[in-house]
């Protein structure tokens, strides 16, 4: 008997273990799928969450920017008053003399 041949019931055990090795790798693949997907989530999150902080640590600078421009006119401002208040209360000692 020749080995080139094989019956009918082997080839159908070599045909069913073939199916069944597809099977467990498909199912190998899915959760290896499942998995990387779960790790690209988290990495996901995680920038997200930096990036927020980054946001909000902008926003603080931003906030303390606005603050000292606020500042910054109010005593230019209250400068000026003063200048003008006091320039127009000589001229006026000076002119009424």
């Amino acid at each position: 008997m020749k080995s080139d041949y094989v019956t009918h019931e082997e080839l159908n055990h070599f045909e069913d273990n073939l199916r069944h090795e597809i099977k467990e790798s498909q199912l190998e693949t899915k959760n290896s799928i499942t998995d990387l997907s779960g790790k690209i989530d988290k990495v996901s999150a995680n920038i997200d969450t930096k990036f927020e902080k980054v946001n909000t640590h902008f926003e603080i600078i931003n906030t303390k920017f606005a603050n000292q421009k606020v500042w910054i006119i109010t005593t230019i401002v209250s400068t000026v008053g003063v200048g003008v208040g006091l320039l127009s209360f000589i001229m006026n000692l000076m002119l009424h003399k």
